[in-house]
C-alpha cells in the first residue's frame, strides 16, 4: 500500500492468506488462484520456503497478475507472468532492505538452498543460468537472451526456465537508469519506490 497505493493483491482489500508448513518435505510455494501455500523443504536439497522475502513476495505477485494482467500461464506470457512475480518479489527485498539496484544482490530464493547444495540461489536475475549446478539439483537453465529460449513440453512450456530473458532484461535497465539517475526517487529499485514483481510448477528444479 505505501509503495504502490493498492489495496491488497485485487485492489478492493482481498484478505491476504497464506498455508505454511504444507504438505511433508514439500519443495515449493505457489499461489492457487485464492491463497500463498509455503513448503519446509525437505533439508536437503531446499529448505522452507518463507525464508525468502522475495519468494513471499513473488508469490503475491501472481495474484497481483491475476486479477490485473491475467497472463496465460503458458509458453511465453506464461515466461512472462512468472518473470513479473520475480521482479516484484525482487524489488520487495530491495525495499526492505533499503537497496539501490546497484547494491541488490537480484537472487530469488538465496535462503532457500540447503548447506552443501551447490549454488547461490534458485535464480539470478542479473547472470540467468548462474544460480546453481549441483548433481541432486542439475544446473541451472535459464537463458539471459531471446536467442537462446528454450522450446519445451515441460513446466508448461518453459515458464520458469524462460523468465531468465524477461529478468535479465528487467535488471539490465534497473541498473542503468540507477547509474544514469543517482540517488534520485525516480531510480528503479530503490526505495522509496520500488519498481514492479501466478500457479507455479512443482516439479523440481523450478519453484517457486
Amino acid at each position: 500500500m505505501d509503495a504502490y497505493s493498492r489495496n491488497s493483491l485485487d485492489g478492493k482489500g482481498l484478505p491476504l492468506v497464506a498455508t505454511v508448513h504444507y504438505g511433508t518435505d514439500y519443495d515449493n510455494a505457489f499461489w492457487d488462484g485464492t491463497q500463498m501455500v509455503f513448503g519446509d523443504g525437505d533439508g536437503v536439497v531446499f529448505l522452507g520456503f518463507t525464508r525468502s522475502i522475495d519468494v513471499i513476495g513473488h508469490e503475491l505477485a501472481h495474484g497481483v497478475t491475476q486479477y490485473t494482467a491475467g497472463l496465460n500461464y503458458r509458453d511465453q506470457s506464461g515466461a512472462l507472468n512468472e518473470s513479473v512475480s520475480d521482479v516484484f518479489g525482487v524489488l520487495v527485498k530491495q525495499h526492505s532492505l533499503g537497496q539501490s539496484a546497484e547494491q541488490a544482490d537480484w537472487l530469488i530464493g538465496a535462503e532457500l538452498l540447503a548447506p552443501g547444495v551447490q549454488g547461490v540461489a534458485l535464480r539470478s536475475m542479473a547472470a540467468p543460468g548462474t544460480a546453481y549446478d549441483d548433481p541432486q539439483l542439475g544446473k541451472d537453465p535459464q537463458p539471459a537472451h531471446m536467442d537462446h529460449y528454450v522450446e519445451t513440453a515441460d513446466d508448461n512450456g518453459g515458464v520458469h526456465i524462460n523468465s531468465g530473458i524477461p529478468n535479465k532484461a528487467f535488471h539490465d535497465l534497473a541498473v542503468a537508469l540507477g547509474a544514469t539517475r543517482g540517488r534520485s526517487r525516480a531510480r528503479c529499485g530503490s526505495t522509496p519506490s520500488p519498481a514492479t514483481s501466478p500457479p507455479t510448477a512443482t516439479s523440481r528444479p523450478s519453484p517457486p
